[in-house]
């Protein structure tokens, strides 16, 4: 399933690839001891690869549907369909994935950015994403989009990755709703690790959100009240593994 969802990947199939990643969840995580004993780190691996990977299809997808908005849509409405694609690419961006995806959707991300939000703080971004990409990931891009990442790096006057792109259209800080950078995984004001809700495929303050002890898998949390009881569930995601407020260890609250 991890091997036929790439290639799907690739060729923009999102809904066949992410099927494809939600499969090799279902298989690979009963595979996990259980009771005690000592998980194999490679299978672990495995499970949270295609957990990440089938959350970037969906919002692959999601992109695609949404700049199709965006095509039909007219006045007030493009301006919301546009800031409604480019937080989707800003939780893109957050997703974990192996370099040569970082690349491609990076350079994807930045085209977004650059072409559709100019007039609405996505110039900033994009050239921040073009600096960025240059300076990390060259060697994993083609002559052409080398090309394309110079182009938006002289035309957006971001001569080097220097401050964050800090931009509304990259999200609020869900703490102190100051807007967000496209690539720090920390809000720049006060600090908040930042995470993609699997369930909502939104941004989300991981200090309250809870993770899956298996896969991964982050959801969106809120504080809990004192006193207040606590049970655990088990993952929506693979079934198997608790879903804990992460850096407590404790399960969330619901």
């Amino acid at each position: 399933s991890m091997q036929s969802g790439v290639p799907a990947l690739e060729k923009c199939s999102y809904n066949v690839a992410s099927a494809s990643f939600r499969a090799a969840v279902s298989l690979l995580s009963p595979r996990v001891p259980r009771n005690g004993q000592s998980r194999p780190e490679a299978l672990c691996a495995r499970i949270e690869a295609a957990t990440a990977y089938s959350l970037l299809c969906a919002l692959l997808q999601r992109s695609q549907e949404l700049r199709r908005a965006v095509t039909a849509s007219k006045g007030a409405q493009t301006a919301s369909k546009v800031r409604e694609l480019c937080l989707c690419w800003a939780c893109v961006l957050r997703v974990p994935k192996a370099p040569r995806h970082t690349a491609r959707f990076g350079l994807q991300a930045m085209a977004n950015f650059f072409t559709l939000a100019r007039n609405d703080g996505g110039w900033p971004v994009a050239g921040l994403i073009a600096a960025t990409l240059l300076d990390r990931c060259e060697g994993l891009l083609s002559a052409e989009e080398l090309k394309q990442a110079r182009y938006v790096q002289q035309a957006t006057g971001t001569s080097r990755p220097k401050g964050d792109g800090s931009s509304s259209m990259c999200g609020s800080c869900p703490r102190c709703r100051r807007p967000l950078a496209p690539l720090s995984p920390e809000c720049g004001f006060c600090g908040t690790t930042i995470g993609v809700c699997h369930r909502n495929m939104v941004l989300c303050d991981l200090r309250l959100a809870a993770t899956c002890s298996l896969c991964a898998a982050t959801l969106a949390g809120t504080p809990r009240n004192r006193g207040e009881p606590l049970r655990v569930r088990r993952c929506f995601v693979c079934g198997t593994g608790d879903m804990c407020v992460q850096g407590m260890g404790e399960p969330l609250p619901y």
